[in-house]
């Protein structure tokens, strides 16, 4: 299982395991690691697992969220990645991670990018937008990480595998209805896509594609 090593001036401190689809990081005390120190934000940022891959992503944080040294908004965790969040080091191990390509930088935050590129599938997915203010496009899946949906409404994310892609459930409001895959609620675990699949995320709806 993965999970992180938290250390201040190179001293191991404590130890979490990556076992929820989704742990933030953070001063507060309701954060799922704690850090209590004023260069850490109250939620500065989370983590998120999905199969044997994780993903961190900065949460509009003061000082920002640093991986092996460079600034990141949203990114793909290697095997053995430092990230950097005030004066703390929490070291990333999973050896069963992907290896993906690049190390990462600072790139703009947008709803479908996280620095890497995996392996492709044999068929390159996509995701047409049915309806909202975005009816019409088309969004390519070219990341390891595709997120559809409204953040702070709710948000879905779609992975992709060596032959096959996922979606997960990543957030929701309290009061949001549920996300579907085919009229069926999205439950915790992540769901492989199959072509022509119906998706609502945030009462958006989407059709997944395979070229």
């Amino acid at each position: 299982m993965a999970k992180l090593i938290l250390s201040l001036s190179g001293e191991d401190t404590r130890e979490f395991e990556l076992d929820q689809e989704q742990i933030t990081i953070g001063r507060r005390a309701n954060n799922d690691v704690q850090i209590d120190n004023l260069a850490v934000s109250g939620r500065h940022a989370k983590i998120i697992t999905i199969l044997n891959d994780s993903f961190i992503e900065d949460l509009n944080s003061t000082n920002g969220t640093y991986v092996n040294g460079v600034l990141v908004k949203k990114q793909a965790l290697r095997n053995g990645d430092e990230i950097t969040i005030g004066k703390h080091k929490l070291v990333y191990l999973n050896d069963r991670a992907s290896q993906h390509g690049g190390g990462g930088g600072a790139e703009p935050r947008r709803e479908n990018t996280v620095s890497s590129q995996p392996e492709l599938p044999a068929q390159p997915g996509r995701i047409a937008v049915k309806t909202g203010v975005r009816a019409g496009q088309i969004l390519d899946i070219t990341k390891p990480l595709t997120t559809v949906g409204r953040p702070g409404i709710q948000v879905a994310g779609i992975t992709r595998k060596a032959d096959s892609y996922y979606i997960v459930h990543i957030e929701s409001e309290e009061d949001a209805p549920p996300a579907t895959v085919n009229d069926e609620v999205l439950a915790t675990e992540p769901r492989q896509l199959s072509n022509g699949d119906r998706l609502t995320v945030a009462g958006i709806e989407l059709e997944f594609q395979l070229n």
